[in-house]
């Protein structure tokens, strides 16, 4: 019998509760590229905050390489005037790479400082907000 699944909050849920999605295998941690000397230095020390940003640890070689090109953006901004569609196109990638609070809220990411993470608390957490669903929904 092929598993159930519901939809909460633009998430699918299998009947185990758990979040549904496509896996893969990586082929391990991807070296990170040093920054340009050549960029603005808010470009830089933008770049190096992704080094010390905890949701860096997730980032495959992909993610980097997005980092980069959003460096050179953000030096292009610096250095040649700001630009309405440049600004966006650089907040379009420093959102897909969860660099604020807010972007990492949205996709359900949270990071702890110097802490135990507790995975029944998530668990918890995550299996009330499934049943919060189907209450809302009327338990489709």
């Amino acid at each position: 019998m092929a598993d159930k699944e519901c939809r909460v909050g633009g998430h699918r849920y299998s009947d185990d509760g758990n979040v549904a999605f496509m896996r893969g295998v990586s082929p391990g941690a991807p070296p990170v590229p040093v920054e340009s000397r050549k960029w603005h230095p808010v470009a830089q020390g933008w770049y190096k905050s992704l080094r010390m940003s905890g949701q860096s640890q997730w980032y495959e070689a992909s993610d980097w390489a997005t980092a980069w090109v959003a460096a050179e953006v953000l030096d292009r901004l610096y250095r040649y005037g700001f630009s309405a569609t440049l600004l966006a196109e650089w907040n379009d990638m420093a959102r897909g790479l969860l660099c604020t609070v807010g972007d990492r809220r949205r996709m359900r990411v949270e990071l702890v400082r110097g802490e135990e993470i507790d995975d029944d608390e998530n668990e918890a957490a995550e299996m009330l907000d499934v049943l919060r669903g189907e209450l809302v929904s009327g338990g489709d």
